[in-house]
């Protein structure tokens, strides 16, 4: 596979997938199946269900590690670039993560854009794909005296 032939919406269930197989560490879950079906409350069905349908897949990527490369799709690595989170965009609150595929020379990233409620707290499983790049922003801050 090449790094310029992905695209969002394959890369980011496919990325999600490579990072929990290869990466997933807990001291409490066997695996990320097990934390999956508990954070669910049914049996982990891959056949059944895209993987990225199970909001404890997203949760889970809590265990992995987002420093290391992970083995993707032929040379190409995955790392969570950005662990979920929640974030403001405008006047509405947003929840997202960002994934990094590498071939070693170039680096692309892909974010999936959920949303977030104070009631239900945050989604990722019906969300927006898209590609991003990442900018540094100088933001300015207010203290009380």
């Amino acid at each position: 596979m090449n790094l310029s032939e992905l695209n969002a919406d394959k890369v980011i269930p496919a990325a999600l997938k490579a990072v929990l197989i290869n990466g997933f560490e807990s001291s409490s879950y066997k695996d990320w199946q097990e934390f999956i079906e508990e954070w669910n409350g049914e049996d982990f069905q891959e056949d059944e269900y895209d993987i990225d349908s199970y909001s404890g897949a997203w949760e889970a990527l809590y265990y992995v590690n987002a420093e290391t490369w992970y083995d993707f799709a032929g040379d190409l690595k995955v790392r969570v670039a950005q662990p979920p989170m929640r974030g403001t965009s405008g006047d509405h609150d947003e929840y997202y993560v960002v994934f990094a595929i590498t071939d070693g020379v170039d680096t692309r990233y892909f974010k999936r854009l959920g949303w977030y409620s104070s009631y239900d707290g945050g989604t990722l499983t019906e969300a927006d794909d898209f590609e991003v790049f990442p900018q540094e922003v100088t933001t300015t801050e207010w203290f009380r005296k």
